[in-house]
């Protein structure tokens, strides 16, 4: 069966496509930004405190916001996948205080 034409960036690149080759799409999706979550926030971190910890000039503190926006950027791509890995089920925003949170933070 087709799936419906829907308004979601996902749904758009998957039009046309059969049912279960979209759960096979995200699962793989989710897989992959979990992958980069795990190599990439450990590396944001570390570049982080490594810039953190040194003496302060221009450089080293461009360095250490690029690094410190990266990590936040990493950590996002974690609930993004958890989101891809459970097919769209509200895990995180099942939760009020995550759902303020996320409110706040998109204000």
């Amino acid at each position: 069966t087709k799936i419906p034409f829907r308004m979601s960036t996902v749904d758009n690149i998957t039009a046309g496509v059969q049912v279960d080759n979209i759960v096979t799409y995200r699962y793989i999706l989710g897989s992959i930004s979990l992958i980069c979550f795990l190599i990439g926030f450990p590396g944001s971190v570390i570049t982080f405190s490594y810039f953190f910890s040194r003496k302060r000039n221009v450089s080293n503190i461009q360095h250490l916001m690029i690094s410190g926006v990266d990590s936040v950027l990493t950590l996002l791509i974690l609930f993004r996948s958890m989101s891809e890995l459970s097919l769209g089920e509200p895990m995180m925003f099942q939760f009020r205080w995550f759902c303020v949170t996320w409110g706040f933070a998109w204000q």
